[in-house]
């Protein structure tokens, strides 16, 4: 048996049926130093399970055809024929197929984090907001833990109505909100306009979003800081 023989016939799916039987029972008899194999058509009827001689013959046709195998006829010395030999042409058929790593043929797209340029609200300047995931499929953004309020963000809250201070605490609690869920988003101020549209959305203290509580919104956020202070 020559190991190689047999791993060739094993690749030649492209035959199917009794022949590919066939070609392994050839190649599982295959002698590596002669490079033929000679079983009787009685042998590969027994071994391959074929209900006839005709039908071994017949593939066997079909494989010489195929360019597999090569079939020669043997004589005996009083001039009887025996068994025919068989001459396997590994370089024919499908080829062996080198294995190459799925990662090398579909390698996984560079992520790297890059920070947004620093953001600033009137002379105070603000840290990076955003961590940007870079993904050729997904070009999608989280926020980071220590993100605040950018100027756009608090003058759209403004424009709805909501004073500094709660809008503020709005950005406090979506950005723990996205955080927790591990949210990315495509457009992060669009995110954030529709946090302040969404139902789920009450304000903090109606009372602030009045023309006449600046003093109370003042208060509220003195408030806010002996909390942060305490903590």
């Amino acid at each position: 048996m020559s190991l190689d023989a047999l791993k060739w016939a094993i690749r030649q799916t492209q035959i199917k049926g009794d022949g590919y039987k066939i070609l392994v029972n050839l190649a599982d008899r295959h002698n590596p130093d002669t490079g033929i194999c000679w079983p009787s058509v009685d042998t590969i009827m027994m071994n391959c399970e074929v209900g006839s001689k005709n039908t071994v013959d017949k593939y066997l046709k079909f494989l010489v055809l195929k360019g597999l195998i090569t079939k020669q006829e043997r004589f005996k010395d009083n001039g009887g024929q025996t068994s025919n030999s068989y001459f396997l042409h590994l370089d024919k058929g499908k080829p062996e197929v080198e294995f190459v790593p799925y990662q090398t043929l579909h390698p996984s797209p560079p992520q790297t984090l890059v920070g947004t340029p620093p953001q600033t609200l009137g002379d105070k300047p603000y840290k990076k907001n955003l961590i940007k995931l870079t993904n050729k499929k997904t070009d999608k953004k989280i926020i980071s833990e220590d993100a605040v309020i950018s100027k756009k963000q608090l003058d759209y809250a403004i424009s709805k109505n909501i004073l500094e201070p709660e809008a503020k605490l709005q950005f406090e609690n979506f950005k723990d909100y996205s955080l927790a869920h591990g949210k990315p988003y495509a457009d992060f101020n669009a995110a954030w306009r529709n946090w302040l549209r969404n139902t789920l959305f009450k304000p903090l203290s109606p009372k602030l979003t009045s023309s006449s509580g600046t003093k109370k919104a003042d208060a509220f956020l003195e408030k806010l800081k002996k909390k942060k202070v305490r903590a």
